[in-house]
């Protein structure tokens, strides 16, 4: 018998291991470059973020949280939604509804500056529950406080 590396015999390589071997280098450069394109991704993100806060305080004359929302909808590659603080009978009328669809979307959509409200309902349309992102941001704005800061 052959020498023992950790207990198991050395076995010739054959044709079968290096085309394995082969597979295995090949899907981690393919893991590696899908990482790299996530990584730029990331960035091109956040430097998207950082001039849209930077143009809308300079538009707004209001900061981030104050007098806008940035809904992050990166995670299903739809990029920024944005919100302003709107009129608060849209608030009152909202908080009193059943909060259908219907209801959210009246809600919402006035209040959108970013991407264009058509942009916005298509994004709408095709992931729904980025309208409830922006529902939660917009009551965040009115001063709703969330979890177990609501009973302090």
């Amino acid at each position: 018998m052959g020498s023992t590396n950790n207990g198991v015999a050395d076995v010739p390589l054959r044709f079968d291991d290096d085309a394995r071997r082969a597979k295995l280098a090949a899907a981690r450069e393919a893991k590696a470059a899908r990482e790299a394109a996530l990584q730029v991704e990331r960035e091109e993100a956040e430097i998207a973020r950082a001039e849209l806060v930077e143009r809308l305080e300079h538009e707004t004359g209001g900061r981030e949280g104050d007098a806008f929302a940035i809904v992050d909808a990166t995670d299903v590659r739809a990029g920024f939604v944005v919100v302003k603080l709107g009129d608060f009978v849209l608030f009152k009328a909202f908080s009193n509804s059943k909060m259908t669809e219907v209801d959210v979307d009246a809600f919402v959509l006035p209040c959108v500056v970013h991407p264009s409200k058509d942009e916005y309902r298509k994004l709408a349309m095709q992931r729904a529950a980025i309208p409830l992102r922006c529902a939660n941001a917009l009551a965040s704005l009115y001063g709703v406080k969330e979890g177990r800061e609501q009973g302090k």
